[in-house]
């Protein structure tokens, strides 16, 4: 696994309230009990950001959708406090001359799918929006997208579907989210993966997280703590696994027995059988290493681009030793 403070951006996630149910959302929205959803606290936002303070990378406010913060205006204060954009005396002088505002500090980003029926349905252009967040990743899961985009299916655990626990651990460590994605705060705490952080809060009401302190991003990868929520979470988790997407026009999830037993201890939502279609399967290597030729889950914006030309959509890196 690639170090945390290599990794591109850093997630804040600061709600698990969201008006979609995608099919195998990264954060498990379709499965939340109604009590596992949260805002995050002012003051948590604020220690996450004193945390990021010498953070190489981008910062990035994700949910759930954002936008259903209640106190998002005052995030987004706290953000532009925090981390301002360093202009120049002619940058400044030309925008003053041309009545334009400022740009946003290109550090920090916005994930969002706008709030549909209201002035936010595409919130690319709401004042404040623009005045804090240097880019927007908007990606308003519209009917076009639920018939061409697929999903990895992260419900099927990859230490039910791979026995073999050398390749599972191979391919965990080479997972394409740890590599791509990123690191990330939630209101329960920090972690080295933000699909691992939100099925912490899903499974273990956050039982793993790293207390939000200066620099928890510095962990290395041998560390102790890095490994422990590695070795509690990654074996749940679908992401790494060479297999076959879903259309998110689909409505039932593949999950694998044990973790659908797991599921249904915490009674958790969505796990009827309407809602699931049980993976009891087992990967062999060279099945594996055939699946990886086709395999693109980074590219979950089929409707955008091909698999093909999607490059950060290759799932593994190379051939499975």
């Amino acid at each position: 696994m690639q170090p945390m403070n290599k990794a591109w951006c850093v997630q804040i996630d600061v709600t698990n309230y969201c008006v979609r149910s995608c099919l195998y959302c990264s954060r498990y929205n379709r499965d939340l009990r109604p009590d596992q959803r949260a805002h995050m606290p002012v003051e948590t936002f604020s220690a996450a950001l004193r945390s990021l303070r010498h953070w190489p990378g981008k910062i990035g406010v994700i949910g759930g959708e954002p936008l259903l913060h209640p106190e998002f205006k005052t995030l987004n204060a706290l953000l532009r406090r925090h981390f301002p954009p360093h202009h120049s005396l002619r940058a400044r002088l030309a925008a003053l001359l041309k009545r334009r505002p400022l740009p946003a500090n290109k550090k920090l980003g916005l994930w969002t799918s706008g709030l549909p029926g209201t002035p936010l349905a595409d919130p690319r252009h709401d004042p404040d929006i623009a005045a804090t967040y240097g880019f927007i990743a908007y990606n308003p899961h519209d009917a076009e997208q639920m018939k061409k985009c697929r999903h990895q299916p992260l419900t099927v655990a990859i230490r039910e579907a791979v026995p073999d626990e050398a390749l599972m651990w191979q391919l965990i460590d080479n997972c394409w989210v740890q590599r791509t994605w990123c690191p990330s705060i939630t209101h329960k705490g920090a972690y080295f993966c933000e699909v691992a952080a939100a099925q912490d809060i899903l499974l273990n009401d956050g039982a793993n997280a790293w207390p939000i302190e200066p620099g928890w991003w510095s962990a290395p990868p041998n560390s102790r703590e890095f490994l422990a929520q590695k070795e509690a979470l990654c074996p749940n988790c679908g992401m790494a696994i060479p297999m076959e997407r879903e259309l998110l026009l689909k409505q039932s999830e593949k999950i694998s027995p044990q973790l659908l037993e797991a599921f249904r201890a915490r009674k958790l939502k969505r796990i009827h059988e309407q809602d699931v279609e049980i993976f009891s399967g087992t990967f062999s290597k060279e099945e594996l290493q055939q699946n990886i030729l086709s395999w693109y889950p980074g590219n979950y914006r089929e409707d955008v681009k091909p698999d093909e030309q999607a490059r950060e959509g290759r799932g593994f890196p190379g051939e499975l030793r």
